[in-house]
């Protein structure tokens, strides 16, 4: 059973981050459009999950720092799924994650 835990929205809700535990696994669900201003939030709510599953299935854009967030977190052991393809390029064509 899904238990909804917190969400945080931007202003004027360009991007929503929607925290829920499913089985074990906690799925930070990412919608809209994703940018710089965001991005402190998203790594503020995904530091303390493991594990983690990023669903971008209603993630509609980012720009180069949210890619580079989702990166990260992908390298820091999330699983990424439900990207569409536009996103799943973008997150495949900048392998460039600094350290």
């Amino acid at each position: 059973m899904a238990r909804r835990l917190q969400y945080y929205t931007a202003t004027y809700m360009e991007c929503r981050i929607d925290v829920n535990h499913q089985a074990g696994t906690y799925v930070v669900r990412v919608a809209g459009r994703l940018t710089d201003v965001q991005v402190p939030d998203l790594l503020r709510v995904c530091g303390t999950l493991a594990p983690l599953q990023l669903d971008l299935a209603q993630l509609d854009s980012a720009n180069s720092v949210g890619i580079e967030a989702l990166q990260r977190l992908q390298k820091a052991g999330a699983q990424i799924v439900g990207a569409s393809h536009f996103i799943q390029l973008l997150l495949d064509a900048n392998h460039s994650v600094k350290e």
